[in-house]
């Protein structure tokens, strides 16, 4: 699973390089082979949002980039999405709003057969980005201020897509200064793992608990009385949670 913190580059009239966090997406795939499903549903645009990452996984030579036009949970049903599902080598939820994925995936097949494939596929990959990364979580923040959620003493959760369960994902958070509800939100669940994705940074799971990621990514953990304590800036380790 790789949770990207959003903003991520798409642009295609620069160097392939630039493009590090798709291209390590790809790479986490087949590579150029990939058949990568991209699902932009949470977008508010999500025609002009599909096109950006489908002209992006084509710049960087992927042969076979997709977009899935869901936009309602009747949609999920369709039987060319399901296959196609099947078939894939990994799919990337785009940003946008959260409760859009849980609203329209959750208890539909789609979603089972998506956690089927990630449980008993060791080679397939669920990447998501921005609102498509926080959904990643079981339990999911939706909404909210960081000062408000200092303000209230707890953060807003909802039921998100569930792919882990011992981590809270947040994104933007540097650049949105996210830290207080992060930080709330791994009070009220002492038994979690706080993850805190930067823009244009991605951060790989495997097995559910181990950590691989660039670039700038906070970990808290531990509960309100030693979160402090246990607040870290790691870059480039590995990390088990």
């Amino acid at each position: 699973m790789i949770a990207v913190g959003g903003a991520e580059s798409k642009t295609t009239n620069q160097d392939p390089e630039k493009l590090a966090v798709l291209k390590r997406i790809l790479n986490e795939m087949r590579g150029e082979n990939s058949i990568i499903e991209v699902i932009p549903t949470a977008s508010e645009a999500p025609k002009q949002r599909g096109n950006e990452y489908f002209q992006a996984f084509t710049y960087l030579g992927c042969k076979t980039p997709r977009v899935m036009n869901i936009r309602t949970k009747k949609d999920t049903e369709n039987p060319e999405f399901i296959q196609r599902l099947k078939d894939a080598d990994g799919i990337m939820f785009s940003g946008g709003n959260q409760n859009k994925l849980t609203d329209i995936f959750l208890k539909t097949e789609f979603l089972e057969i998506l956690k089927s494939r990630y449980q008993k596929d060791e080679n397939f990959v669920i990447a998501g980005t921005s609102a498509g990364a926080m959904a990643q979580s079981y339990k999911m923040i939706y909404g909210g201020t960081p000062v408000e959620a200092l303000m209230k003493g707890r953060a807003n959760f909802i039921e998100g897509l569930g792919f882990i369960d011992t981590a809270i994902i947040d994104s933007h958070f540097v650049n949105r200064g996210r830290f207080g509800r992060l930080a709330v939100a791994v009070a009220e669940n002492i038994s979690m793992m706080g993850i805190g994705i930067s823009e244009d940074t991605a951060v790989i799971i495997t097995e559910g608990r181990y950590l691989e990621f660039w670039r700038f990514l906070i970990l808290i953990g531990g509960g309100i009385a030693s979160f402090i304590a246990s607040f870290f800036i790691f870059r480039n380790k590995d990390i088990l949670i």
